[in-house]
């Protein structure tokens, strides 16, 4: 959602796509670096665009840029000292949950169409007033995102984070230990997650909790961003495999967020039954939460079929030892 037009070109240059050529056979710690520096880089880019709240995309690509970083940290083990890995860990995901609800309210705000559409005719004015709250409290929760991003403590951590990955080659390698080749660790740890999805993904059914489903959906990130970084080694079989997983990734997150979008609504309504008495909000809030409802128990039925679906075209020969 573009909220600055002065800035279009900007936007129209920026790709959060990660371009990284590594090469088979160098050392996972020359391409452990090269994906943390341009890792690094979308952070530092995104970082303005979020102050000036120009975008949404910014908060968005910021945020993947954080979590792809943490997936690097968490799975691709044995470069960096465990020590740091898991300091820098720890504080990007202190970092990415400081976002967390602005994120939730930018997608609430950019899904009012959606929302209106849903309902009927004679109920949709009653969002008029439910979009002004979650605008008023956006504000409040992008000043205080500005702030955090602006402030020494932010500084510190990026510059910290900055000396470790911006070390000389000559310095990298003698820090971080491995000289394992690209290759074999990029199939080992793709292997793993993929191994990993299937065998959970295969235990679920339709009255799995919905934290069952959570974590599966994580569990596929993490799989799609190991793809990414390592997508030039094999890049016709990444790109159809990446291609796959989206599609898969896709509905688990729309039963995320369905079940999430509801439950918030539900919240935001325990929450202001006394500041706010507005018979038209709360009968089109309550319609909006039993439509929501019913595709969520619809998406969850999908479920099966989805999945056999990424099962049967996913690559064999990742699960191969």
């Amino acid at each position: 959602m573009v909220k600055n037009s002065d800035h279009n070109a900007r936007l129209v240059k920026y790709s959060s796509r990660l371009r990284i050529h590594l090469k088979a056979n160098d050392p996972i710690s020359d391409s452990m670096q090269a994906i943390l520096l341009a890792l690094f880089d979308s952070i530092q880019k995104n970082r303005d665009g979020i102050i000036q709240d120009i975008d949404t995309e910014f908060l968005h690509d910021f945020r993947v840029a954080i979590r792809r970083t943490r997936t690097a940290l968490s799975r691709i083990k044995g470069v960096l000292p465990p020590a740091i890995a898991q300091q820098f860990r720890s504080e990007f995901k202190t970092l990415q949950k400081r976002t967390n609800t602005l994120r939730d309210l930018d997608v609430y705000v950019a899904n009012r169409t959606t929302y209106e559409q849903l309902l009927p005719p004679d109920l949709r004015p009653g969002l008029a007033p439910f979009f002004r709250e979650l605008e008023k409290i956006r504000q409040q929760e992008h000043e205080n995102v500005r702030r955090y991003v602006q402030s020494e403590s932010y500084a510190n951590l990026i510059a910290r984070w900055q000396n470790i990955i911006q070390a000389d080659g000559q310095r990298w390698s003698g820090i971080y230990e491995t000289k394992r080749l690209t290759k074999s660790v990029a199939e080992q740890i793709i292997r793993k997650r993929l191994a990993k999805i299937l065998k959970h993904g295969g235990r679920i059914t339709d009255d799995s909790p919905i934290e069952k489903i959570h974590a599966l959906r994580i569990c596929c990130k993490n799989l799609r961003y190991l793809l990414e970084f390592f997508r030039s080694l094999h890049p016709a079989t990444m790109k159809n495999f990446i291609s796959q997983l989206k599609t898969f990734q896709d509905h688990l997150g729309r039963i995320n967020d369905l079940y999430i979008q509801q439950h918030y609504i539900i919240n935001f309504l325990n929450e202001t039954a006394d500041k706010i008495v507005d018979y038209q909000m709360t009968a089109a809030l309550g319609g909006l939460i039993a439509i929501l409802d019913q595709e969520y128990h619809q998406a969850r039925r999908q479920f099966r079929r989805q999945f056999e679906t990424f099962a049967q075209e996913s690559p064999s020969r990742y699960l191969q030892k």
